[in-house]
């Protein structure tokens, strides 16, 4: 710290018990008192003019007291925070040393000396509700963050202490954006190769995902059992009346939602091929739709198997194939068929039952 006196003794700064006695400095940008009688070659230094030889042998001492162990303010060391108070608007904490010396100190600069102290004094003690906030907040951040490094030292400390091996040369850590990078690559090649090498099999059985793949597990066993089971399915739909078919060029008016259709396939225990044929109603926008499906409880079928059974009556399971496009739909949707649909292939079609995926279907 720059410090300018009017007199010529300099007033030299006294030690405090958190900083170390500081050093007069003088300025190298203050002007020179130049004598105009003197001569270019005069040696005189301005410095030692300035100042007599007492001051710089102050100075020395105060500079040997920092570096001297034996100095008392060197082992004077916080022991406990007594107690608080506000002065002049300032948090100042009245703290003990080992030294038996008791002083008030602003809160900043006893942070300087234990941070860790002064975070415990005031999570503990109340500093008043507008200082509770404020200073509270700091202290949990600090000791958090304590802690952590704590935890972090240990860690480092077993891995080193504990570690079989040693490798002299170990890889440098990848950035995050480096790992992001490779990870992203990663997937994209599993995308790639999933068609060819992820395949679905049931009772070892390959099960298709696409009509491409129904023609080439046919051929290669020798059979139409899935070709049979989409025919199947298209001709039960056909009949139940579920669409309303259309010209490959036919427009729909603005209040139709185009939705995809795509096929289930399922090969049961009786090794039985089954396709079933959805929508894709999770892309339909249902705003004003009804969207409510009501399902039987398993508590109301054990009840009714109760009062059979108190009645002496028989129970008699069965299904009904495609239950639900015995109903309309309330949506309006359309469709482009493919090619399962044989000579129908790339027609527009109006959906107009219920068909399995849409969004009030279970109405």
């Amino acid at each position: 710290m720059l410090v300018q006196q009017a007199a010529t003794t300099p007033v030299i700064p006294t030690a405090s018990p958190f900083a170390p006695p500081s050093v007069l400095m003088v300025s190298q940008t203050q002007p020179e008192v130049e004598d105009v009688d003197s001569d270019d070659e005069d040696d005189s230094d301005p410095i030692a003019s300035r100042y007599s030889t007492a001051d710089f042998d102050s100075m020395a001492s105060n500079v040997n007291n920092v570096f001297d162990p034996d100095n008392q303010c060197n082992r004077e060391e916080l022991d406990y925070i007594i107690e608080h108070r506000f002065l002049a608007g300032v948090l100042e904490l009245k703290v003990s040393y080992t030294t038996g010396s008791i002083k008030w100190h602003p809160i900043k600069l006893v942070k300087d000396v234990d941070a860790q102290a002064v975070a415990n004094y005031i999570l503990i003690n109340d500093l008043g509700p507008i200082s509770n906030e404020q200073h509270r907040r700091w202290a949990r951040a600090f000791l958090r963050s304590l802690r952590r490094t704590l935890r972090r030292l240990r860690r480092s400390s077993v891995l080193i202490f504990e570690a079989t091996t040693f490798y002299p040369n170990p890889k440098k850590r990848r950035s995050r954006h480096a790992a992001q990078a490779e990870q992203a690559k990663d997937r994209a090649e599993d995308k790639a190769t999933e068609g060819k090498s992820k395949r679905t099999f049931k009772y070892g059985l390959k099960v298709p995902k696409n009509w491409k793949d129904i023609l080439r597990i046919d051929t290669a066993a020798g059979d139409r059992k899935w070709q049979d089971a989409v025919e199947k399915e298209v001709a039960a739909l056909v009949m139940h009346g579920c669409f309303d078919f259309k010209s490959p060029d036919y427009k729909p008016s603005g209040e139709f939602q185009y939705c995809r259709l795509h096929f289930v396939y399922e090969i049961n225990a009786d090794l039985c091929h089954k396709a079933r044929l959805v929508c894709d109603g999770s892309r339909v926008d249902p705003r004003g739709l009804s969207t409510r499906a009501t399902v039987v409880k398993g508590i109301s079928v054990r009840l009714l198997d109760l009062i059979a059974e108190a009645q002496g009556l028989q129970v008699i399971c069965g299904d009904i194939g495609n239950a639900f496009i015995q109903a309309n739909t309330n949506e309006n949707i359309f469709t482009r068929l493919g090619s399962e649909f044989g000579d129908r292939a790339n027609s527009i079609a109006i959906i107009v039952r219920a068909l399995y995926g849409l969004t009030t279907s279970a109405e």
